[in-house]
This record gives structure tokens, C-alpha cells and sequence, in this order.
């Protein structure tokens, strides 16, 4: 297991040796650097690259909300806490659109350890679906044969990202969506506590994929682009109900090709796309040039790589060929 590297920025000596105390009893955590002024953590973390930062609010030269925007973008993978004295609710959603995780309490220990433990288990990879650990293959093929199905296994990898404190970004028809919040609820999800810390993102399929009024791939690969860097959470699952490609809409032929390309942007991506099909609904030549676009599967309740899987080059080659003949 790989060590999970701790900043903290703290202006009081005492209190931060007891901070890192406290974090050095946890074995693989290790706290790479100290900071006691704003400007210093900023220096650290972009030097450091931690996998966490304990940033007090009041620190001198930058306080914690400035530090926190500016380690956000040097150190992006870098998840933050800000520590207060008091007044935590008012600073949790400041802390959030400065780009942390949130806010805790400084005497709280049990809260900001607990949420460096949950940083920890993001940071060694431990996201599930269907119960087996998702690998590098993050760009996933769901296909379900009933609705009750698809939540039984979604439901599950929902409420692990909240937990984390990871942003949950779904992509769902709009008359749809409130029956899918009830159906997380009803499963165990805390939508409403998530939705409180605009953890849970509900998009329509008119403000994605069909956002011209036909399907441009190129359009849709930016959205893509913007859904993961335009936000404040370090880490998205994303989660796409496909259905919208049984319309009858131009440009929906490309959507093989499409789903192949996306692989090209998954190194840039901090998380998990699951694209999620009702495989009875859609036909056998397009189910099959869909699944090939995929490194991952997930075919009912089991996740495997994806032994049909061709890299884009290759798939959208065939593609080209066998539709311009």
C-alpha cells in the first residue's frame, strides 16, 4: 500500500505537533510537509504534491480559503480540509467553493481523521462496483436487463463516493430524475445530505448529449471535459443512462466512436464514467461495437476487464471503413 502524504499548515506549534502526532499513529500516513503560514503550504504542496492538506482557517500570509484555491490549482489532486475553532457550518460551503472537501472542527479529531482515512482508501484505489475494485479501466460498460437490476449494483457505488467525499455527477432523463433520487434514497444513498453539500449533480440528457438537438460527439466530448474540471471535488463518478440513443435523432450513429474517444480524455479525468445500458432495448451489432469501445464491463452484476476491448485507433478505423462502404 502506498503511503498517504499529509500537509498540514498550522500557525500554532504546539497544536500542529499534536496534529501530526495524531496522524503519525495511523500506519501509511505520513506527513510530508509543515507549513505555519499560507504562502509557505502553497509552496509545499505544489513542491510536494500531498495526497491531503489540513489547512487552519486562520493561518497567517493567505488564510486557509486563499491556500486552498491556490493548492487547488497547483497540486489538483491534492484534497483539502480547512480546521476552525468554530463556526463550521458557515465555512463548510466556503471551504467547498474554495475547492476543499469541506470543513471540521480542530478539536475534532474523530471527524478530520475520519476524512483522511476515506481520503486514503480513494488514494489506494478502493472504489467498488459490484463488489471487485475498479482498476485503471475507469471508463465502464454497464449493461443491465431490468431497472430494479441497475440500482442494486449503481446504489451501492453511489453511496461509497459520497461517503469518500466524492461528487456523484448522473446524467438521467428530466422526468426521470426524482424517481431516481427516491430510488437511491429507498436503497440506502443520503441523497438529501449529499444534495445539501452539492455532492449529487442531476443533468438532463437536452444539457448533455442532446444539447444541439442532435448528437455532436465533439460537443459531448467537451461537456465531458468540462463535467470533471469544472468543479470543486477532487474526484467524480459519473454515471450516464444511455437510453437517450434509442431516439431517433441525427448524429446517433456516431455513438460507438464517440464512446471509444472518451478513452483518449480518461488520463486527464480524476474518476469513474459508468455508461449504463438497458441491453435488452438496443441491437446486437451496436451492443457489440459499444461493449468494444469499453475497456471495462460490467454485464449485470459482474465487473471484468474487457477481453473484446480495441484501443480507438483501431476501433474507429473499422467503423469508418464499414460505414463508408
Amino acid at each position: 500500500m502506498k503511503p498517504l502524504r499529509i500537509l498540514i499548515a498550522e500557525k500554532h506549534n504546539g497544536v500542529r505537533r499534536t496534529l501530526r502526532a495524531l496522524c503519525e499513529e495511523k500506519p501509511h500516513w505520513e506527513v510530508c510537509c509543515e507549513s505555519t503560514d499560507g504562502q509557505h503550504a502553497v509552496e509545499q504542496a505544489e513542491r510536494q504534491k500531498p495526497d491531503a492538506a489540513l489547512l487552519e482557517i486562520s493561518i497567517p500570509r493567505l488564510n486557509g480559503l486563499e491556500a486552498a484555491r491556490h493548492i487547488r490549482r497547483v497540486s489538483p489532486n491534492t484534497r483539502i480540509l480547512l480546521l476552525s475553532l468554530d463556526q463550521v457550518s458557515v465555512l463548510d460551503e466556503e471551504a467547498r467553493r474554495a475547492g476543499a472537501d469541506g470543513a471540521a472542527l480542530k478539536h475534532d479529531s474523530d471527524h478530520w481523521m475520519a476524512w483522511i482515512q476515506a481520503v486514503g482508501r480513494s488514494h489506494n484505489g478502493h472504489a467498488h462496483l459490484a463488489g471487485t475494485v475498479i482498476g485503471d479501466e475507469r471508463h465502464i460498460a454497464a449493461f443491465f436487463s431490468t431497472v430494479d437490476q441497475r440500482y442494486r449494483v449503481l446504489a451501492p457505488f453511489v453511496a461509497e463516493g459520497l461517503k469518500y467525499g466524492e461528487r456523484a455527477y448522473h446524467i438521467i432523463d428530466a422526468p426521470e430524475q426524482q424517481a431516481h433520487l427516491d430510488t437511491l434514497a429507498r436503497a440506502g444513498v443520503h441523497v438529501g445530505r449529499a444534495g445539501h453539500h452539492d455532492q449529487i449533480d442531476l443533468a438532463s440528457w437536452e444539457e448533455t448529449y442532446l444539447r444541439t438537438g442532435d448528437f455532436d460527439q465533439d460537443a459531448m466530448l467537451e461537456c465531458i471535459r468540462e463535467i470533471f474540471e469544472k468543479t470543486s471535488f477532487s474526484h467524480t463518478r459519473a454515471i450516464a443512462n444511455m437510453e437517450w440513443a434509442l431516439k431517433d435523432v441525427p448524429g446517433v450513429r456516431d455513438l460507438p466512436e464517440y464512446e471509444s474517444r472518451i478513452n483518449d480524455l480518461m488520463p486527464q479525468i480524476d474518476g469513474v464514467i459508468v455508461c449504463a445500458y438497458h441491453a435488452p432495448a438496443f441491437g446486437g451489432q451496436l451492443l457489440l461495437d459499444i461493449m468494444r469501445a469499453h475497456p471495462a464491463l460490467l454485464i449485470g452484476e459482474a465487473l471484468m476487464a474487457n477481453p473484446f476491448y480495441l484501443p480507438p485507433d483501431v476501433l474507429i478505423e473499422e467503423l469508418h471503413q464499414r460505414f463508408d462502404h
